[in-house]
């Protein structure tokens, strides 16, 4: 039976690229209210208004998405770590 081979430095990379997309992600900012009244009419400025509002809003989803699934990822290849330990001490013994 073939051994099984989980990369877990590839993991952490991951989990280490996606907290640096998160903080880019959350550091951006779209301030769309500070010239909404120059675009015009008042529907665009609504209309502008409430896109910068429904995006923040879903920034702050999308931040922690990626902040669940770093952690999910760090916490597996601690978990994986661990039960490699376990098994390398039942087989020493």
């Amino acid at each position: 039976m073939p051994d099984l081979y989980v990369d877990l430095q590839g993991i952490d990379g991951f989990a280490d690229k996606l907290d640096g997309v998160r903080g880019a992600f959350d550091a951006s900012t779209m301030n769309i209210s500070g010239f909404a009244d120059q675009v015009g009419g008042p529907d665009l400025a609504e209309a502008l208004n409430e896109f910068g509002q429904r995006w923040t809003s879903g920034r702050e989803i999308l931040t922690s998405y990626f902040s669940a699934l770093s952690d999910m990822a760090r916490a597996s290849t601690a978990k994986l770590r661990a039960t490699d330990k376990d098994l390398a001490d039942d087989a020493a013994r």
